[in-house]
């Protein structure tokens, strides 16, 4: 990797002149992933590019790009964020001051223990073995969310009489407001995808299996937490105890309690190896909400 950072920063250089700054940065993303990016930038630019180069380094190893080729898409990818990105300026200016920022913040679902060393300076609650996080949303463009996990010495510094749990929960009840709970059926959300495929006759609308995400569909695990959501899952499937899988930081999958095989744990587990991405996997665990006793828990054999 060291050997191909310095190609790249070099033929970087020399596409955009001297005055270009390039800095190489390893960062901490979900599930303590560590990806490494490159940070470009000139004085006068509004912003500092990060560029991710971990997918590049990997499909120059196998000798899919060439470097000519990195060289170009990084290029494009640092034009782009240098003309439409917040300065950083503006945002330390807004996220300083909790009445400017707080319509902008939301909460994010991940979970605790895989993201040990992302958490430790994080403001942030814990449900069982999952953690709300909170985040300052600086922009949204082609549904690629740029964001700033919101660390304790800023919360304190805001100087405020709520404490994090009243901040981060009202948060997450506006935050079901403008980016609403999306419910589908399995079967006919499978249909979506592929037409062709024949879904089983659903009485009344009903289905065993319900996929429940946020209309922008990113990090939209959290909305099963939304007030009242689970409620409204558990009267479409019928049921007052309810089975959650874990999909991705992206969605879950609710069914009914009388569904349940003891070969899910495994499944979900398989699944979270094999075809999740590292930094997408929200848990290993399955989760049963009861509707009448209002009871959330991790499911135990």
């Amino acid at each position: 990797m060291k050997t191909f950072v310095k190609k790249l920063e070099s033929a970087i250089k020399a596409k955009l002149g001297g005055d270009i700054n390039i800095r190489t940065q390893e960062i901490i993303k979900n599930n303590d992933v560590s990806k490494t990016a490159l940070n470009i930038y000139r004085q006068e630019d509004r912003c500092i590019a990060n560029i991710y180069i971990d997918s590049f380094y990997r499909l120059y190893m196998q000798g899919a790009l060439s470097l000519e080729e990195i060289v170009s898409a990084v290029l494009l990818t640092y034009e782009e964020k240098a003309i439409d990105t917040i300065s950083t300026n503006d945002i330390i200016e807004s996220i300083s001051d909790y009445n400017k920022c707080k319509d902008k913040l939301f909460v994010k679902l991940l979970n605790a223990e895989l993201n040990e060393n992302y958490l430790s300076n994080k403001t942030y609650i814990q449900i069982l073995d999952l953690a709300l996080v909170l985040y300052y949303e600086v922009d949204t463009v082609d549904n690629t969310v740029s964001s700033v996990a919101i660390n304790q010495n800023l919360f304190n510094s805001w100087g405020i009489e709520e404490s994090v749990s009243e901040v981060i929960k009202n948060t997450l009840y506006y935050q079901s407001f403008i980016n609403p709970a999306k419910i589908d059926c399995l079967y006919e959300a499978i249909h979506k995808l592929n037409p062709d495929i024949v879904i089983p006759d659903i009485p009344d609308g009903k289905s065993d299996i319900q996929i429940v995400t946020t209309n922008t569909g990113i990090n939209g695990a959290v909305a099963m937490l939304y007030e009242g959501v689970l409620e409204q899952v558990a009267d479409v499937i019928d049921d007052t105890k309810l089975l959650i899988i874990p999909s991705s930081i992206h969605e879950t999958l609710i069914m009914p309690y009388r569904m349940f095989e003891s070969e899910l744990a495994d499944f979900v587990k398989n699944v979270n190896a094999t075809v999740v991405l590292p930094e997408e996997v929200l848990s290993n665990n399955i989760y049963v909400y009861d509707t009448e006793t209002k009871v959330f828990n991790i499911w135990k054999e």
